[in-house]
C-alpha cells in the first residue's frame, strides 16, 4: 500500500529544492498534486 505525503511535508521538505523555470507556462494543477501524483 502506498502512503501519500502529506501537503505539508511536500512544500516544506520537497518543493525548495525543484528548479522552476521562468520561461515554461504554468502548470494548471498545483505543484502539490502533481507530485502527489508522481510518488503514488
Amino acid at each position: 500500500m502506498y502512503q501519500v505525503l502529506s501537503k505539508d511535508m511536500i512544500e516544506l521538505e520537497i518543493l525548495p529544492y525543484l528548479p522552476i523555470g521562468k520561461q515554461e507556462p504554468k502548470p494548471k494543477a498545483p505543484l502539490v498534486e502533481l507530485l502527489n501524483c508522481i510518488l503514488y
